[in-house]
C-alpha cells in the first residue's frame, strides 16, 4: 500500500495560500475636497461688536442727557471679548454742534457679548467699558484735564435694522465736565452700540477625506478654523471644528449625512465619483460667544480639488 505523505510546511503554504486567496483587500480611498454649508435660520444669527456705545437724546434718570461722540475701533473675537481703542468727544446736548463745555478723551474699550440658545436674537453685552484721560474746555475756551469711565450693558434684542443692540450707559466723568461746572458727573443715559448681525452663517473648509470601504477620518482646514472628524459604515459623519486666529474660541459640532457627488476632471470625459457631506445640522457651537444650533443647512455643496 502506498501512502500519501505531506510535510507540515507544505500544508502551511498550501494554507497560507488559501487564506490569501480568500481575503479580499480593501483600499484607502484619499480625496481632498471644498465643503460650504448654508444656514439661514434664526437660531445661527451671531452678531459682532463693531462700535463704541453712543446715547440717544433719551434721559434714563440724571441730567444731563449727554451726547457722546466716539470715534474708534472695535473688535469682537471668536470667544465673545470685545476690544478697541480711539477717540471720545462727549457734549451737553445729542445734536451735531459740540458746544462748551465739551470733552475729549482718549479711550481703551472692553467688554463681551454672549448668548443662550435660548437668548437667540437678543445678545448680552455686558460690562463694556469705555475709560480714559483726557481735557474739557470751558465756555472761555480754557482746557482743563479730565477722565472718563463709562460701563455700558444692553437691554434689549439686537436691532437689524439699524445694525445696533440697545442698553444703558453708566458712567462718571471727573475734572471741568458738560453741563457741570464742578469737578465731578455722574450719569445714565439711554444708549446702544454699533453692531452687525451675520446671517446667514456660512462654513466653508477644505476637507482631506481618507475612507477604507465607507469608514474613514476627515481633516478640516480653513482661514478661519480647523478640525477633524470620523464618518461611520453608515455614511454618518461627525466633524468637531475650533476657530483660529481672531475666531480662536469658537468651535461648532456638525453632523450630517455623505452622499456621492460626481465631477469632472482633468480631462472632459474623465468624471470621477467622491464621497462627502450632502446634508448638515450644527449640534452644538459657539461664535463669538453667542450659542449657535441648526437642525439643518438649507444648502450643501462639495467641489473636488484637483488642481485643475
Amino acid at each position: 500500500m502506498k501512502t500519501t505523505k505531506f510535510s507540515i510546511l507544505a500544508l502551511a503554504v498550501m494554507a497560507g495560500g488559501i487564506l490569501a486567496a480568500s481575503a479580499k483587500v480593501v483600499p484607502t480611498v484619499v480625496n481632498a475636497y471644498s465643503v460650504d454649508a448654508t444656514f439661514t435660520n434664526a437660531t445661527v444669527d451671531v452678531w459682532s461688536v463693531d462700535g463704541a456705545p453712543s446715547t440717544t437724546n433719551a434721559l434714563v434718570s440724571t441730567a444731563p442727557a449727554l451726547g457722546f461722540h466716539p470715534s474708534l475701533t472695535v473688535a469682537t473675537d471668536g470667544s465673545g471679548k470685545i476690544t478697541g481703542a480711539g477717540s471720545l468727544i462727549v457734549n451737553s446736548t445729542n445734536g451735531t454742534a459740540l458746544g462748551t463745555p465739551v470733552s475729549y478723551f482718549l479711550v481703551s474699550v472692553s467688554g463681551r457679548i454672549s448668548s443662550t440658545v435660548a437668548s437667540v436674537g437678543s445678545p448680552s453685552v455686558s460690562a463694556m467699558t469705555v475709560k480714559g484721560s483726557g481735557w474739557t474746555i470751558d465756555s472761555n475756551g480754557v482746557p482743563t484735564a479730565a477722565s472718563i469711565v463709562v460701563t455700558f450693558n444692553s437691554n434689549g434684542a439686537g436691532d437689524t435694522t439699524n445694525s445696533r443692540i440697545p442698553g444703558i450707559l453708566v458712567g462718571n466723568i471727573k475734572g471741568i465736565t458738560p453741563g457741570k461746572v464742578g469737578s465731578h458727573l455722574g450719569f445714565t443715559n439711554q444708549g446702544y452700540v454699533s453692531a452687525s448681525s451675520d446671517l446667514p452663517l456660512s462654513l466653508s473648509a477644505y476637507v482631506i477625506q481618507s475612507l477604507k470601504g465607507n469608514a474613514g477620518s476627515v481633516v478640516i482646514l480653513s482661514d478661519n478654523y480647523t478640525g477633524r472628524g470620523n464618518i461611520t459604515k453608515t455614511n454618518n459623519y461627525v466633524f468637531n471644528v475650533n476657530g483660529t486666529g481672531l475666531g480662536a474660541g469658537s468651535s461648532l459640532t456638525v453632523k450630517g449625512l455623505e452622499g456621492s457627488y460626481t465631477n469632472t476632471a482633468f480631462e472632459a470625459t474623465n468624471e470621477i465619483v467622491f464621497s462627502a457631506p450632502t446634508n448638515a445640522a450644527i449640534t452644538k457651537g459657539k461664535i463669538k460667544g453667542q450659542a449657535v444650533v441648526s437642525p439643518a443647512a438649507s444648502t450643501v455643496s462639495a467641489t473636488l480639488v484637483t488642481g485643475y
